[in-house]
């Protein structure tokens, strides 16, 4: 993900687990993240925003493909770009 790249400082602030639930091999999580918006980014809509060096703290919710290996193959996870600013 391109805001991996932006927001280098990004981490967990809520165990995942927390909030889990899931159908056969696909399951979903929903955990809470922050950081601080250090670089420039473009955003999906074509703008590019600048750097605000504001923290940030966000929820989001990712769906994810398990094998029995304990790997996740495929999965997609879901942000709050407005509330993010991103866009």
């Amino acid at each position: 993900m391109e805001s991996f790249k932006t927001l280098m400082d990004n981490h967990l602030i809520k165990d995942p687990r927390n909030v889990f639930f899931g159908q056969g091999s696909y399951a979903s999580t929903v955990a809470a993240f922050q950081g601080t918006v250090k670089s420039p980014m473009e955003a999906a809509c074509g703008n590019v925003n600048a750097p605000t060096n504001r923290s940030f703290q966000e929820e989001c919710c990712t769906i994810a493909l398990w094998k029995d290996e304990g790997e996740t193959p495929e999965g997609k996870s879901f942000y709050d770009l407005v509330g993010l600013g991103i866009c």
